[in-house]
């Protein structure tokens, strides 16, 4: 997870198509999508856990929306 970190935070595009991305991505990064998608979160929530997941802070002003 640290490895993804350090590569996101130095600017690097994120891909899908990556090999090298796919290789530093871990199953803990995968938890914190599946925590978020699964059961209601606060505003505090979510943004405490999209900081845990990019290793900056985010506020709580933050706000995600998935499409379906």
């Amino acid at each position: 997870m640290e490895d993804f970190k350090d590569f996101y935070n130095k600017g690097n595009p994120i891909s899908g198509e990556d090999k090298e991305l796919y290789e530093l991505c871990s199953y803990e990064a995968q938890k914190i999508p599946m925590e978020l998608n699964t059961s209601y979160h606060s505003k505090e929530e979510i943004a405490e856990k999209f900081s845990e997941l990019t290793g900056r802070k985010v506020d709580p002003p933050f706000c995600v929306f998935r499409h379906l």
